[in-house]
């Protein structure tokens, strides 16, 4: 899958969804600031859901069989969290420029892909 921006996105398998997104968390944990913009290409065209707010963490949660990625939260200037659930997913694509995650694309099977840049803060 191209990234749709001439880049080559990875797909990872399911059993490397939990780590992947661990990995990201940790980071997160240690205090790197990343910056997330969560667009829905489907059916209807692209629907921007969020714009460059902190990303506060991103899991897996298997048992519901949903993605949840949850921005903001951050002080005074994002004091609000958003959250969004990806619910059924069932592909993933990562891209990852030097060893940072850029972007991860998320295909729910028909009702659409949510595409999650991501850049330093």
């Amino acid at each position: 899958m191209t990234d749709g921006e001439g880049g080559q996105a990875l797909e990872l398998a399911r059993g490397e969804w939990e780590d992947f997104f661990d990995r990201v968390n940790r980071r997160i944990e240690e205090g790197e600031r990343l910056e997330a913009s969560i667009e829905v290409v489907g059916e209807l065209g692209d629907q921007t859901e969020a714009e460059h707010l902190p990303l506060d963490g991103i899991t897996f949660e298997e048992g519901d069989d949903e993605i949840a990625i949850i921005l903001g939260g951050r002080g005074r200037r994002y004091p609000a969290v958003l959250e969004h659930y990806v619910e059924h997913p069932r592909r993933i694509w990562i891209r990852e420029d030097g060893g940072e995650p850029s972007l991860i694309a998320i295909d729910t099977g028909g009702e659409g892909i949510t595409v999650v840049r991501l850049r330093p803060e």
